[in-house]
């Protein structure tokens, strides 16, 4: 609901409006209740975010997660990376492989010294 409306509506219930402005609030209010009805009955049927999507701030969160799952999915790759580095060494050296898991826990820890 617009800022714009809802503000109308706090003044007309403390104003003297003439009846055509409070007839035509009253018929702005009903439209947008229906719409926001329509929105939250297909947001619970459709089990989708199509109609969140509108919402900026909606989509603000939105982008928040999807860069914390890459995040987290670029670390998952660096850990997968350092074990099969391992998995596929013919002798493997255990103190290189120590460094090696000391510094790929480091990165993915985000330590900025790794």
């Amino acid at each position: 609901m617009s800022d714009d409306l809802v503000k109308r509506a706090r003044h007309n219930a403390l104003a003297d409006m003439p009846h055509h402005a409070s007839v035509e609030l009253i018929e702005a209010l009903a439209d947008r209740i229906e719409e926001l009805e329509a929105e939250l009955h297909l947001m619970k049927t459709s089990g989708t975010i199509e109609v969140a999507v509108r919402n900026p701030s909606v989509m603000e969160y939105m982008k928040h997660w999807e860069g914390r799952a890459e995040a987290a999915e670029a670390k998952l790759a660096k850990a997968v990376e350092a074990l099969e580095f391992w998995q596929q060494a013919q002798e493997p050296d255990i103190d290189e492989a120590i460094e090696l898991m000391q510094t790929t826990l480091a990165e993915l820890k985000g330590d900025p010294d790794a």
